[in-house]
């Protein structure tokens, strides 16, 4: 039997689904449908259904931003993640060194804050970073050995293979990584 966590009419279902009353009626009976509508009954309202049905979308929804949507616990662990791939693991201290002075130095922050303007532009935020610090890196030449400056080139490329949530996470708390290693 479904648990009914809110009352939906069936004609408002019936008009979300394109089906009739009955069909409703038969699919709550039925193992295969179940799920979608126990998400319905769960996750939505007449309300917002019917808001859904005139106009194809749900203010709530719409006004929520996709920062919320992530749970605080699952950013804790990419971030607890990215610190340990990229900068405990890191055995060559001129590499953490790099990264922290690049930080540090050009105060870098990603073209886009929000994720979903960071996922919708990915390509272009790679590449604002790539041209960041490689013109970072030259402007110190200087300063770090070759070998430290291929290395580190190295480890913003591992950036690049990882997902865009993840590169999102790393570009937006970059001198955050930093701090740890004053």
């Amino acid at each position: 039997m479904i648990r009914i966590y809110n009352r939906i009419k069936l004609d408002t279902l019936a008009n979300l689904f394109d089906t009739t009353r009955q069909t409703i009626a038969r699919w709550r009976g039925e193992k295969k449908i179940k799920p979608a509508l126990n998400f319905t009954y769960q996750y939505h309202d007449e309300e917002k259904i019917n808001e859904f049905i005139e106009t194809g979308k749900v203010e709530h929804f719409e006004r929520m931003d996709k920062r919320e949507v992530v749970n605080p616990n699952i950013e804790n662990l990419i971030l607890q993640d990215i610190n340990k791939e990229f900068y405990i693991n890191q055995k060559n201290l001129w590499v953490k060194e790099i990264f922290k002075t690049f930080a540090i130095q050009t105060q870098y922050k990603p073209l886009y804050l929000e994720m979903r303007d960071f996922l919708n532009n990915s390509d272009k935020e790679k590449e604002y970073f790539y041209e960041s610090f490689t013109s970072f890196l030259h402007k110190n030449r200087e300063r770090f050995y070759s070998k430290d400056k291929i290395e580190a080139e190295m480890l913003m490329c591992k950036i690049f293979t990882k997902n865009y949530i993840y590169m999102y996470y790393y570009f937006k708390h970059i001198s955050m990584f930093e701090l740890q290693y004053n």
